[in-house]
């Protein structure tokens, strides 16, 4: 849990190949998966945020950007069936799964990426 709260993905790395050395990843998915969705829906519930939905929507995909990098710098393995390199499929779902629920969290994300877009678009008009 610290080396999450401290992001320290070297520490992380460790951690990931000694449990999947041992083929006992499940706690420690279950554990960054239940990391992830506390942190989203902290964002997706906060009043104030939710006042700035295009803030909110930008502070979600900058987590959710947090842990595709996290996956790709510490969770991955050679797969010998496909002779490379690959993500971990398990940790790769656990966080997908985490964010789904994290856009359940609030009944207005809907609204708030269709705002999101359209004020990207704008930007890309001008």
């Amino acid at each position: 849990h610290a080396m999450l709260v401290n992001w320290n993905l070297e520490d992380f790395k460790v951690v990931y190949n000694a449990f999947r050395r041992v083929n006992h990843l499940k706690a420690v998915i279950d554990e960054v998966a239940s990391f992830c969705k506390n942190q989203g829906l902290k964002i997706v519930e906060d009043k104030v945020a939710q006042s700035a939905p295009i803030q909110l929507v930008e502070q979600l995909i900058q987590l959710r950007t947090r842990y595709t990098h996290m996956i790709k710098e510490c969770c991955t393995y050679f797969d010998s069936t496909q002779d490379r390199n690959v993500l971990d499929p398990a940790f790769v779902s656990a966080i997908h799964t985490a964010f789904k629920h994290v856009m359940k969290g609030n009944n207005r994300m809907p609204e708030y990426l269709s705002l999101y877009m359209d004020n990207r678009l704008q930007r890309s008009q001008t």
